[in-house]
Parts: C-alpha cells; sequence; structure tokens
C-alpha cells in the first residue's frame, strides 16, 4: 500500500508540474508545422538540399565575402513567450484586413542587418496573393541555417545575414519569406545575385551529384528577369513522379547597393500569376535596397504588378 501511495503522490506531482508549463499559441504551432513541412519537402528519400549544398561545394557564394556593417539589430534566434496565451482562431470567413507595416521580428545567424532593408509585411498583401487578405510578420526559427528554398546556394550562417517571413493574417498560414545579405560593396552584391541565379538554373545537376537522390527539380525562368532581378518557378518532385510542392524564387539587388535580397512566395498560384507576384515584390524590395544617394528612383506600387521587367534601374545593380 505505502508503494502505492508514494506512485499516486508523485503523479499528482508530476501532473500538477505540467498543469503550471507555459504553452505555445496554437497559432504558432500550427505555423512552424506549416513551416517544417515546407522546410523538409528537399528531404523527400532521404535526401535534402542542405546536402547538396554540403557536398558539391560547402561555400557556393564564392564571390565577395560579406563584410560586417554598422550595428543595428543584434544577432538574435528566436522570440519566446514566457507568458501562456489564448489565441482564438479568426473564422475563415471573416478576412483579417488590419494591415500590419512594423520593422519585422528577424532571424539573424550573424553579424547586423538593418530592418529598414526588408519590405513591410503589408506590401506583401494584394489581390494576387492569399486571396487578398492582410499580412503579418510571424517568427521565424530556421534551426541555425539561412537557406530559404530546396535550390538555395547561400546556406552558411556568417556575414550579415537575416531572415523575416509573412504570414496570412487570417489563417496563420506562412505565405513568404525575406531573406537580406550585406556584402562589401555593391560589385560582390552584383555577384551574387548572379552565383544565386546559377544555383537554381543549376539544382538538378548538384543534386544528381548526391547518393542516392530521390529528387527531380523543375526550374523555369521568368522571360523578363535582367541582371539586377531574377525571378524563378520550382517545381520539387521526385524521380518516380511524385510532387512536393512549388517555390516561387527571385533575387535582386538595387542599382548602388550592397545587400541582396531573396524573395521565396510559397503559395501555388498559377503559373504566370506567379510570376506576376513576384515582380510587384521585388519591385518594392529594390526600392527598399537602394541606398538613399542613388540617383534612380525605383518605380513601386503597392497592389498590382510594375508595368516593366524585374530589374528598376537602366544599369543594373551597380558598382564594380
Amino acid at each position: 500500500m505505502r508503494d502505492d501511495e508514494q506512485l499516486r503522490a508523485a503523479l499528482l506531482d508530476l501532473r500538477s508540474d505540467v498543469a503550471t508549463l507555459p504553452m505555445r499559441p496554437p497559432s504558432d504551432v500550427r505555423a512552424r508545422g506549416d513551416q517544417r513541412t515546407r522546410r523538409r519537402r528537399a528531404a523527400l528519400a532521404g535526401t535534402s538540399a542542405l546536402a547538396v549544398a554540403a557536398v558539391v561545394g560547402g561555400t557556393a557564394l564564392t564571390t565577395g565575402a560579406p563584410q560586417a556593417r554598422r550595428s543595428v539589430v543584434p544577432p538574435a534566434t528566436s522570440v519566446t513567450s514566457t507568458t501562456a496565451a489564448t489565441v482564438t482562431p479568426t473564422p475563415a470567413s471573416t478576412p483579417d484586413t488590419t494591415a500590419e507595416s512594423g520593422p519585422p521580428p528577424l532571424y539573424a545567424a550573424s553579424g547586423s542587418v538593418d530592418p529598414g532593408l526588408f519590405l513591410p509585411a503589408d506590401r506583401w498583401a494584394g489581390p494576387d496573393l492569399a486571396a487578398g487578405h492582410a499580412t503579418r510578420w510571424q517568427t521565424v526559427t530556421n534551426e541555425g541555417m539561412v537557406q530559404v528554398h530546396t535550390c538555395d546556394v547561400d546556406t552558411q550562417p556568417r556575414g550579415d545575414v537575416a531572415l523575416a517571413q509573412v504570414a496570412d493574417a487570417t489563417t496563420s498560414a506562412p505565405l513568404g519569406t525575406q531573406r537580406v545579405r550585406t556584402y562589401a560593396s555593391p560589385a560582390a552584391a552584383r555577384a551574387a545575385v548572379t552565383d544565386l541565379a546559377d544555383g537554381l538554373r543549376r539544382c538538378q545537376t548538384r543534386l544528381d551529384q548526391v547518393p542516392g537522390n530521390n529528387l527531380q527539380v523543375t526550374v523555369a525562368e521568368d522571360p523578363t528577369s535582367t541582371d539586377g532581378a531574377r525571378a524563378f518557378k520550382v517545381d520539387v518532385g521526385t524521380l518516380q513522379g511524385g510532387t512536393a510542392g512549388v517555390e516561387w524564387v527571385a533575387v535582386a539587388a538595387a542599382a548602388g547597393g550592397t545587400s541582396v535580397s531573396t524573395l521565396v512566395v510559397n503559395e501555388p498560384p498559377a503559373t504566370t500569376q506567379g510570376f506576376t507576384t513576384l515582380r510587384r515584390l521585388v519591385a518594392g524590395a529594390v526600392g527598399r535596397l537602394a541606398p538613399s544617394s542613388a540617383t534612380t528612383t525605383p518605380t513601386t506600387t503597392s497592389t498590382g504588378a510594375p508595368a516593366g521587367p524585374l530589374v528598376l534601374a537602366p544599369d543594373g545593380v551597380g558598382g564594380g
């Protein structure tokens, strides 16, 4: 009997301890689950894009090493709530139309990045994305890496680099991710855009070098792409014909600027609409990357797509 009483007392103590633990809001748990699902697309049949980067060359971006910049945002990992919270999901029939335009919660692997270089969350919103719902920032945890899509060759958490994620304010579903990395010079940033684009074009070739690879990707480039800004549609599947998903990816830099922005849209819109969405987002992103002394003023729009090609300055990225 004494043993039974001790066991019962121990179980009651454990129950009391569990009851006092702070719990994450349900929306955060769902969003992180969605993010993990997308991040594991590249792990089909035991293969991941990170393995590709490691096998093929370790550091893929060989042109222009990142240089430390003015300290604006200290290195951070993730934002953790210390108190329990109760969240009531917003019904799908009542879309959230409240825009969020404040600075993003950044995941900074190292160095520092100016939050002002990121496209505001409300600038992601539009009739071409998430059924026109408002958009908001969502805390991103990338487990020590800076890779943002399957074919990404920028995986090293060093230099001045940070990530921010945007979610549907109505459903909490992650819509896209933006990475900003700062380089030593405009010429280095321009070369990085070329390297990132080449990594996308050669994605399947790199995958084929990984023993046991089962991934098959089809990469299509936006015909309006130019040296300063390039956009791609990446269909991810398996060699057996399975489908893992679609990623819309753009890499861009501003004329005379030293930072490069990589934008990834997770929502799979129609083929032509996906490139239109990327053009709209790149137009706003390049405007944020432009140095204050730039003589060219990019043409941006908060809704709809820019009429011209992806590049916003006639001389490309500038510098060099």
